[in-house]
């Protein structure tokens, strides 16, 4: 009898499908088959094969068809495996197999084989478990011996471990795919049932290299991670491999507690379960790779991959990162009795099989090599180290022998390219492998050092077991004249602000407090000593709701500005906690609209902090949360919202303290690049000494032909001597009259700049005046800008006055509110109020219209209750002819005297002026008479 013959049953016509089966031992068959003529063939490997046509199949009847197939022809193939270079057989099992055919045969303990083949071309394959896999093509004559050998390639004994089996999600086909295109032989071991048998580690520990994959789930969810955590301490080679497993095996949920072998063996920390992208980089064994975790024709089931980062620098790298910077694998080697790599993603999931092929390529290759005999690592803070002249300041820097099969290695440190005085704490050393030592480089910063002066030292670590000696520099510097401080937590957003300071050319030094990700523990908040070395600072909360100014920054930052610090704070939640708070007072609120959000915002352009822009709409990076707060009397309003609602105030204190605050309740990462620059650049301006200055063009809407003088005012109210250097940019529109500049002022004709190189003393004024004709044909209602540039050198920070010049434009800088009848007003008594608009007799009509804001507390007729917001309203639109005078009356009603109520008036011109008037209102309170009698 003959088994395993294939018999395969064909219909005649175009009715029904064809049956296959197989004999079985003892060379039977049977096929159930529907009524009808049939064609049946039999074959197997080595016979010839049978055909019987029209074998007709009866209802209810068994038809009987034996087959006798007569035996092809055959050769013999042997030969001796053995593995190279030796000429020793192989000590690991090893299959020689004809493929696509039933025939296979293990190799003696000699290494040979024997193989009795039919006649004709058979590819034969030779697999074992620790070698490469090699084929070879044979034709075989019959009646003839061929003699082939093999010589074996030793290779790593993988196992791959397929956990997807356990809920139906394997994708055990494409590591397959890979490792057979590699030429790996290799072991699957499926995972149906939990927990895993008690010798399982044991098990692992028979492969050079355990490849886990885990598309859906991690090692820790199944009760493995002490598996993995005795297999690496054995000195185990792992690839992990799954889009969930830090989540999850890190203590990301409440499903598995922290895993050792994750989070201490291979140092992986969680950062978050979604990938802001699907395209990676790969660093150190992976380099210079980018692959794509989505489409063609990878698995594409990457539904939430995983970032990290690495927890302990002493034990691992990353190796892969997204698009962006966030880690998206990680390697586990330095000093460590294992080697170990977790993808933080599905290995799956790479587009093409190419590339799959060549990361595991790679990846098994650096598993299996050998620990390194050599090597130096070098850290220190890579961030220049700040301090003031005639200080001095040590540099500590951490060497590391990464060696850890090599012998004790040698040191020795050298210094050069610096200016400044530099002293080590030694200069040669031995370093046993896997340990550290410290070096302490101290600097000395020269009495005489200016603001933002710096200075590097470049180390040369020359080792007796490197060929190269290692360098890195150390830099040190005295502080810059402003401090970023960096105080986002969740959503990172310190990239529009280190851009928009670069585009300035404001230098800055970053102060972070590492709240983004992290805990709250106070101890990276900016110290007092810190704060109180920088005349300026700017302060961003981010998306930070939690604690967006702790109680400890807000004493810092008190303390700053009580010592007459200047401070620009972005934050849509620090109101959150209450207007009551003392910085809040410092930054100008009096009271805040908690739930009138800012969506749109317009520079007030009466201030030098605020501008002629807008209005432009936000785009948040994250929820908007912001606030509109209303000023105290003494603060004033810089920007306004969509409501015509404050929206960001500046505020001042008096001598001696001379301290400076802007706040804007709403993100400035949510302004345009453009514009933000310019908010920076104001606000900047006007908190720095010379922020008192001023800078005007009169008059500010000539007629075609006139005469107008620019007038600039330089007043320092800081406490040491500025140089400064002011350029002014001629329109085209005027034309500069020559003879009135004044001496110290320079003008380039080719350039059409006016310069001026001084110096000012502490409350020094300086004033300087000059004379300008518009051209004859300046066309009516043209909007003429003047901007002036000044800039600190000393400081690096430069900044710019705006002006405007309306040609025959409205004038309505006379315009004003007409205050109470009694000079205030009673709680819950209807009150008239006049606006007189009044447009100069110089220049053209206005054609606008007038927006109301009124503060909380403050209402219109027809209000049922205390407003808790304010309250906008359009007053009037129209027109007014020059010289005329137009009365505007608006009846409002007080809901509270417990702090003074304001009415802010808008105008804004159809070509885009605007000015504003603000009144403010003393309220009575309500008045009893007593005795009071009442009789229910």
């Amino acid at each position: 009898p003959l088994a395993n013959a294939t018999i395969q049953v064909t219909p005649y016509g175009s009715t029904g499908y064809p049956v296959q089966t197989s004999t079985g031992g003892n060379g039977s068959y049977q096929a159930a088959l529907r009524p009808a003529c049939y064609q049946v063939k039999a074959s197997a490997f080595g016979y010839a094969s049978r055909i019987v046509s029209a074998v007709d199949i009866i209802t209810g009847a068994v038809h009987r068809l034996d087959f006798t197939l007569n035996p092809l022809p055959t050769g013999i193939v042997q030969g001796t495996a053995s593995v190279t270079p030796t000429t020793y057989p192989p000590t690991l099992p090893v299959m020689i197999s004809v493929l696509n055919t039933p025939v296979t045969q293990t190799l003696t303990p000699a290494g040979t084989y024997a193989l009795e083949l039919p006649r004709g071309r058979h590819v034969l394959e030779v697999r074992g478990n620790g070698y490469y896999v090699i084929t070879a093509t044979v034709d075989v004559v019959p009646g003839e011996l061929m003699e082939l050998d093999w010589m074996l390639e030793r290779a790593p004994r993988l196992v791959l471990v397929d956990q997807g089996t356990l809920y139906y999600a394997s994708v055990v086909q494409y590591w397959r795919e890979g490792l057979d295109r590699l030429g790996h032989a290799y072991d699957v071991v499926p995972i149906y049932d939990t927990p895993l048998s008690a010798g399982f580690t044991t098990r692992l520990l028979d492969y050079d290299v355990v490849l886990w994959s885990a598309p859906l789930g991690s090692p820790g969810l199944i009760g493995a991670g002490p598996v993995l955590e005795s297999y690496l301490a054995a000195g185990g080679r792992l690839l992990l491999s799954g889009q969930d497993v830090a989540l999850f095996d890190s203590g990301g949920t409440f499903y598995v507690p922290p895993q050792s072998y994750l989070v201490e063996d291979l140092a992986v920390k969680y950062l978050s379960d979604d990938a802001p992208t699907r395209d990676l980089t790969g660093l150190g064994p992976f380099r210079p790779l980018s692959v794509t975790i989505s489409g063609h024709n990878g698995a594409d089931n990457q539904e939430h991959p995983d970032t990290i980062t690495v927890g302990d620098a002493d034990k691992a790298t990353i190796v892969w990162e997204y698009a962006g910077g966030a880690g998206g694998g990680l390697g586990a080697h330095i000093c460590t009795p294992y080697r170990a790599l977790l993808f933080a993603y599905g290995w799956e999931a790479i587009a093409t099989s190419d590339m799959r092929s060549e990361v595991l390529d790679r990846a098994i290759d650096w598993l299996v090599a050998s620990p390194p005999v050599s090597g130096i690592t070098l850290e220190h803070e890579r961030a220049p180290m700040i301090a003031e002249p005639g200080a001095t300041i040590t540099h500590v820097v951490r060497i590391r022998h990464t060696g850890a099969a090599g012998p004790l290695d040698t040191v020795t440190i050298s210094v050069m390219g610096h200016r400044w005085p530099t002293h080590l704490s030694e200069t040669q050393f031995d370093i046993p492998p896997c340990t550290d030592r410290y070096l302490y480089v101290q600097i000395d910063v020269p009495a005489d050092a200016g603001v933002n002066e710096s200075d590097s030292v470049r180390l040369h670590i020359a080792s007796t077991l490197l060929s190269q000696p290692l360098t890195t520099t150390l830099e040190t510097k005295t502080p810059a004249a402003l401090l970023l401080v960096d105080d986002d937590r969740w959503y990172p957003v310190e990239a529009a602000y280190l851009s928009t300071l670069n585009r300035l050319g404001v230098a800055y030094d970053v102060w972070d407090t590492r709240h983004n990700g992290e805990p709250l523990t106070g101890t990276t908040s900016v110290s007092t000593e810190m704060m109180h070395r920088y005349p300026l600072v700017v302060w961003f909360t981010g998306y930070d709701w939690l604690d967006p100014v702790t109680e400890a920054e807000e004493a810092t930052l008190l303390h700053y500005l009580d010592e007459g610090g200047r401070l620009l704070l972005s934050s849509q939640d620090f109101l959150y906690y209450g207007e009551t708070r003392p910085l809040a007072e410092r930054l100008g609120v009096l009271v805040n609209n908690l739930y009138l959000t800012t969506t749109m915002v317009s520079g007030v352009r009466a201030h030098a902090a605020g501008g002629t822009w807008g209005p432009l709409a936000l785009d948040y990076p994250f929820p908007n949360w912001s606030d509109s707060p209303e000023p105290l009397p003494a603060a004033e309003i810089i920007t306004r919202g969509q409501f015509r609602q404050p929206a960001a105030l500046a505020g001042s204190g008096s001598t001696p303290n001379r301290w400076r605050s802007i706040f804007y309740a709403f993100p400035l990462e949510a302004v345009p690049d453009e514009t933000r620059d310019r908010l920076v650049d104001h606000a900047l301006g006007w908190l720095s000494p010379l922020g008192n200055s001023s800078w005007a063009i009169s008059p500010e809407n000539p007629e075609p032909g006139a005469i107008v003088t620019a007038t600039l005012v330089i007043r320092n109210d800081g406490d040491s001597t500025h140089p400064f250097t002011v350029a002014h940019f001629i329109p085209a529109s005027l034309i500069l009259s020559e003879a009135s500049l004044p001496p110290d002022v320079t003008y380039v004709p080719e350039s059409r700049y006016l310069q001026w190189n001084d110096s000012i003393s502490a409350g020094e004024v300086l004033t300087r005046s000059w004379r300008a004709q518009l051209v004859e044909d300046a066309a009516r209602g043209k909007r003429v800008a003047a901007d002036v540039q000044i800039e600190l050198p000393e400081w690096d920070l430069g900044f710019e006055y705006e002006t405007v010049i309306w040609v025959t434009g409205p004038n309505l800088a006379q315009s004003q509110w007409l205050a109470p009848a009694g000079g205030q007003i009673e709680v819950g008594e209807p009150a008239s109020l006049t606006l007189a608009l009044i447009n100069g007799e110089q220049g053209g009509a206005f054609s606008g219209v007038v927006d109301l804001w009124l503060m909380p507390g403050l209402a219109l007729p027809g209000a049922t209750e205390a407003p808790t917001q304010g309250t906008s309203s359009r007053l009037w639109e129209g027109n007014i002819a020059p010289g005329k005078t137009h009365y505007l009356t608006v009846v409002v009603q007080a809901w509270r005297s417990t702090t003074p109520l304001r009415i802010d008036a808008v105008f804004t011109s159809d070509s885009g002026q605007t000015w504003e008037r603000s009144l403010w209102l003393a309220v009575a309170p309500k008045r009893l008479y007593l005795p009071l009698v009442m009789r229910n």
